[in-house]
């Protein structure tokens, strides 16, 4: 057969996949096991599998998760018997839970791919499918659990896009600790990057967070009444304000009675539930008071300031001071510090001043930061207990990769979607160090050949891409590459910057290899994903976004210090969080996995202290990644790429595939590369113990030679004994110092009745298969 490295183009402009692979491989349920290994043959068995329903495939070790259709949601995410291995996002699940119990090692499974791929309902049913198989110590954590979780965090962490009702705005870790016998203890939630500043700004064609129109119509009258929700102001700077078509009403108020229903499987009390409306309420009114744009700055609207200070439990006062006149404060706290011969704990940002939106705003974002953290404290508080674990699985959930080209926008993408893209970017720079990096350290260290692999790998993503643009840091190493967020913060620094420096200075310091300038101006284009997925930037009030809101600073005081007793006991779990922590929410725990998890975190803030001490935006924008990463870094993590099959969200089912978005997704995401180096190294190891533990049962007389109480066996000698018993062919094996490692059987794939015919006999006998031969089946 022809082989094919891309997709044909045919006579009328429409491409076409040639097959290069026998008819039995078109559904394969793993891409590694294609006798001919290239583009064209992956894409061939992924457009076979997702035309057949199967929108799951295995790359290596690896999933591949094409977004299902609208109605073939429910078969996908059925599981096909409590053991199966079939290609789903449930048995990557399985097999994290089985490696945790063998190995007691902590696991992560992390989704990666675009915006909008399906990588929330993954995580979701693979937190639902632990929780089912495992069970729970003394009920904490249950399915229902885990789907009101999902459902508020969807309602105060999601916004509505044209193509996505649910758009998940934030990166979150959710934990799921077991005991020694494999039940879950508990359950931890964190998260970070929460996009705050959405709450007074949206691009175009994008709402604001779900939860406003929701509880603008699911809440009864006596309690708009009393929240001053009975008459909505017509112009909201916020974009707040009720949908206006009656189904649509309809469909807020049946969401927020699901979600006042999830709150209650989660504990969150009617009190507490009143203290969150209250929050919003004085949201909804601070973005129709309004700020004077000219001369003194002051509300604009005195009537909905007061509502606003009203629903908050302060005075329209002292609500004034927290949001216009947070100066005062800072001079005060200054001088307090110097009459008192000691520091101030933190430098303040000198040189900044901002206008009276900006004040407005800043109050607004800080409010709803201090209540999403509220919620997760609540939703941990409902997890928590003080079982001892041995070891957690960790599911990750990110906003994805951003590109308002994806859907056929014509706008630029914005400050907060270049940090969601700088997330992704650190996962994929995750991915290549586990897969290329710590792969070839291992086959050098068990061969000793230092000129392995045979095929050149592809680029590194933590050079090539552009992390170091926007990670480096004034005082840190490589300070003389100067990234982005290195040059907005400088800029911030500098009294009456505008765009235009930062624009420049980007352009000199990164080359046009990395940055290019576009003919709109402050425009310009960042070639993510290993320079397959472009994505252009409009720099046009990133320098604003940079800078240090000292009105969101106030929020959580203004909370502490209310009149009512709901809202001070809303605040009071985050009252002992260190300010430079306060980014990241679900700091709080008591058991030991959660503790360890918060030192981790806390270690990376403080990793940094010079940056932290001025304040920094960009700073904390970084740290929040490298926490992020740092967690991860911690356990054996399991990926998953999700696809999406195409620009538009057609009602076909299953959906067209559009060939060149999934072949360049394809080639982002490096798996190719990943499965060519597996095939030709030894990519299945396990520790010289633990493989003689495992299989000398097969071996009677290896057992009972190394199972002496007296004697500590030579593990690399009775290993050797355990091929010869086992009749084992030695070219597929290699014995490290530290580990035995198979080789993959390679291109020379047999037909599938006989594909078990490399196992030595007893181990076919027993049905033991290709995976499960190292227990990672």
């Amino acid at each position: 057969m022809a082989l094919c490295s891309a997709p044909w183009l045919l006579p009328d402009g429409t491409r076409c996949l040639l097959q290069t692979n026998p008819p039995h491989l078109d559904l394969a349920e793993d891409l590694a096991t294609l006798l001919n290994l290239n583009e064209c043959s992956a894409l061939n068995t992924l457009q076979h599998r997702y035309r057949s329903h199967l929108p799951y495939t295995y790359a290596g070790p690896s999933l591949v998760a094409i977004r299902p259709g609208p109605t073939s949601g429910t078969h996908a995410g059925k599981v096909r018997g409590r053991d199966s291995t079939a290609p789903h996002i449930c048995s990557v699940a399985q097999r994290a839970y089985r490696t945790l119990l063998a190995q007691r090692r902590d696991q992560a499974i992390v989704p990666m791919g675009r915006s909008g791929a399906g990588k929330t309902t993954s995580c979701q049913l693979a937190l639902e499918h632990l929780v089912g198989m495992a069970g729970s110590v003394d009920g904490r954590v249950s399915v229902e659990k885990i789907q009101a979780m999902f459902t508020v965090l969807g309602a105060f962490g999601a916004v509505s896009t044209e193509q996505n009702s649910s758009s998940t705005r934030f990166s979150m870790i959710l934990s799921l600790d077991f005991s020694a016998a494999g039940r879950i203890t508990a359950a931890h939630l964190q998260t970070m990057l929460l996009e705050r500043g959405r709450v007074a700004q949206q691009p175009p064609g994008e709402s604001n967070f779900n939860v406003f129109p929701m509880m603008l119509a699911g809440l009864d009258v006596a309690q708009r009444t009393t929240l001053h929700l009975h008459q909505v102001a017509e112009n909201n700077t916020f974009g707040i304000k009720p949908f206006s078509k009656p189904e649509e009403k309809q469909k807020a108020s049946v969401a927020f009675t699901k979600l006042q229903a999830a709150m209650d499987v989660l504990g969150i009390t009617a009190e507490e539930q009143v203290a969150v409306w209250r929050v919003l309420a004085g949201i909804h009114h601070l973005g129709a008071a309004g700020a004077c744009r000219v001369g003194r700055k002051q509300f604009m609207h005195f009537e909905w300031a007061t509502h606003a200070a009203e629903v908050l439990g302060c005075e329209l006062e002292e609500l004034s001071t927290a949001v216009f006149k947070h100066h005062l404060k800072q001079i005060l706290e200054q001088a307090a510090a110097r009459s008192g011969g000691r520091p101030s704990e933190e430098e303040g940002p000198s040189g900044q001043k901002m206008t009276g939106v900006e004040c407005v705003e800043g109050m607004a974002s800080g409010l709803y930061e201090e209540l999403f953290a509220a919620l997760v404290s609540m939703i941990n508080r409902s997890f928590s207990s003080q079982h001892l674990s041995v070891a957690s699985i960790a599911v990750v959930d990110t906003p994805g990769f951003h590109n308002p080209r994806h859907h056929g926008g014509q706008r630029a993408a914005t400050f907060e979607e270049l940090c969601h893209n700088y997330v992704h970017e650190r996962l994929q720079g995750l991915f290549y160090e586990r897969t290329f990096v710590m792969e070839m350290e291992r086959y050098k260290e068990v061969t000793g050949c230092s000129s392995w692999p045979p095929h050149p790998i592809p680029g590194d993503p933590r050079d090539t891409s552009t992390l170091w643009q926007l990670q480096v840091l004034p005082g840190s190493p490589g300070a003389d590459r100067k990234g982005l967020l290195w040059i907005l913060d400088e800029e911030v620094l500098i009294p009456g910057s505008g765009d235009v420096a930062p624009l420049m200075a980007l352009l000199l310091f990164a080359g046009a290899g990395y940055v290019r300038r576009c003919e709109q101006a402050l425009h310009f284009e960042i070639p993510h994903q290993l320079g397959t997925d472009p994505v252009r930037y409009d720099l046009a009030g990133w320098v604003s976004k940079a800078k240090l809101n000292l009105s969101a600073e106030n929020a959580s005081q203004l909370l502490q210090q209310s009149q009512l007793n709901a809202l001070q006991e809303l605040a009071m779990p985050r009252r002992g969080v260190p300010r430079v922590c306060r980014a990241v929410a679900g700091l709080e725990g008591c058991s030991q996995a959660a503790l360890q998890r918060n030192a981790c975190i806390r270690k990376v803030f403080a990793s940094s202290l010079a940056a932290v001490r001025r304040r920094s935006v960009c700073a904390q924008l970084k740290l929040q990644a490298d926490a992020l990463t740092s967690l991860l870094r911690r356990s054996q993590l399991h990926f998953v790429h999700s696809l999406v099959p195409g620009t538009t969200m057609e009602k076909a089912d299953p959906q067209p595939l559009d060939v060149p978005a999934l072949r360049a997704q394809l080639g982002g995401t490096q798996l190719l590369d990943a499965l060519r180096l597996r095939r030709s190294g030894y990519p299945d190891h396990l520790l010289l113990t633990h493989f003689r533990r495992r299989f000398q049962v097969l071996a009677p007389a290896v057992m009972k030679k190394c199972t002496s109480a007296y004697e500590v066996p030579d593990e690399s000698k009775a290993i050797e004994e355990l091929f010869q018993a086992l009749d084992l062919e030695k070219k597929s094996v290699a014995i490290g110092r530290s580990q035995v490692r198979r080789h993959h059987p390679g291109c020379k794939v047999p037909c599938p009745e006989t594909q078990s015919s490399h196992l030595p006999r007893p181990m076919e006998a027993m049905g033991f298969r290709q995976l499960s031969f190292f227990g990672l089946g």
